[in-house]
């Protein structure tokens, strides 16, 4: 789209002025102005996504802890069941 409005608006220069000083000022101003819109819009996503998946990473790991937590408890309720059930069993 932006290729689009920058073509446009040299041929323009062309068919009106056709000086070709000031239109390559304005054509590489157009272009670095572009360039640093990308730029610029892609740290902003990087940051944004960066802070998004270290808030996903955090709760992975708390669920990651959860899961620990309750396997360790399943195991100790075993052996403590197997402990209690076995002697009394014959």
């Amino acid at each position: 789209m932006s290729t689009m409005i920058f073509g446009y608006l040299s041929s323009l220069w062309f068919i009106s002025f056709g000086k070709s000083e000031m239109m390559w000022i304005i054509i590489s101003f157009v272009v670095y102005t572009l360039c640093l819109l990308h730029v610029l819009t892609v740290v902003i996503v990087f940051f944004c996504l960066k802070s998004h998946y270290f808030e996903l990473a955090e709760g992975l790991r708390h669920l990651k802890v959860q899961k620990n937590n309750i396997l360790e408890e399943y195991g100790n309720y075993k052996i403590n069941k197997n402990k209690f059930f076995g002697s009394r069993r014959r």
